[in-house]
């Protein structure tokens, strides 16, 4: 898996068309949200990088 590229809200909203496409085409993009808190903005199809990112059963 390629490391995610990280944004702000601002710099999202500004050009949102262009990072939509590029998350479509497999890039994952966190989004910076004012407050520190982040949006992960990932592919729909998945793979099992990302799979194991939640599905595990390890107590959590």
């Amino acid at each position: 898996m390629s490391e995610a590229l990280e944004i702000t809200k601002a710099e999202f909203e500004s050009n949102k068309e262009d990072y939509l496409d590029r998350v479509e085409n497999g890039e994952i993009i966190i989004v910076r949200q004012p407050n520190g808190h982040a949006v992960l903005a990932i592919p729909e199809r998945w793979d099992e990088d990302l799979i194991n990112l939640w599905d595990h059963d390890d107590g959590c």
